[in-house]
């Protein structure tokens, strides 16, 4: 795919106007910067949004809410953030 092509099918995932448009797990993913594959592992770890309930009409595959997607990316800790340590002061 052309970087134009890539930058057109996209740009309108942070479009205001596009808020109630269900978008696709390749849309999600290129949204969180992710590959495709990382965005249907966390969606299976329930790491990820839900899809919306019901799929596309056009293509029978799950969507996502855009606004759900959009926190849910907001609130991620980063690369290289060490999420799985944890402080645990000493009880004496």
């Amino acid at each position: 795919m052309a970087a134009q092509d890539h930058q057109k099918r996209y740009c309108n995932f942070r479009d205001a106007s596009a808020l109630s448009i269900s978008r696709r797990f390749t849309e999600c993913a290129a949204h969180a910067g992710i590959t495709t594959s990382t965005w249907r592992d966390y969606v299976a770890d329930h790491r990820a949004p839900a899809p919306s309930p019901g799929y596309d009409p056009h293509t029978g595959r799950k969507t996502w809410d855009p606004t759900a997607v959009r926190t849910w990316h907001a609130q991620r800790p980063g690369q290289g953030a060490r999420t799985d340590l944890t402080y645990h002061p000493d009880p004496h």
